[in-house]
């Protein structure tokens, strides 16, 4: 399914020589099997997920802290 989005595979792979995103997809979705995440399962921030993005979803300047 990836690679059907040519021109970010094209621009990954110019830019780090190598399908980044897809690489960076797979691995988050490594990091929430190895967490548990099964269907029926909530991935729930804090108890068995934690993002690496920097603001976290849901924090940055649009969505300030409830």
């Amino acid at each position: 399914m990836l690679d059907t989005f040519n021109v970010t595979r094209d621009t990954g792979v110019r830019r780090y020589g190598r399908y980044r995103t897809r690489d960076l997809i797979l691995a988050e979705y490594d990091r929430m099997a190895a967490a548990g995440l099964r269907p029926g399962t909530p991935l729930v921030e804090g108890w068995n997920h934690a993002s690496t993005l920097v603001p976290p979803p849901g924090r940055g300047p649009r969505h300030p802290a409830p």
